[in-house]
């Protein structure tokens, strides 16, 4: 029996894994900034100016 090579199917899990994270976060963010100028992640302040156009 020869063993089934899972590595790829882990290392596209983990990159698809790490897409919706980001897409959700900005999302996250782009919501928040519609109605402040600055947003907080773990006690740091973030200006809005990057997501408003």
């Amino acid at each position: 029996m020869r063993k089934q090579n899972n590595d790829w199917f882990l290392i596209i899990a983990f990159i698809i894994f790490a897409i919706v994270v980001v897409a959700v976060n900005t999302w996250n963010t782009v919501q928040v900034c519609k109605g402040q100028e600055v947003y907080w992640v773990n006690g740091t302040q973030f200006t809005c100016k990057f997501f408003k156009h």
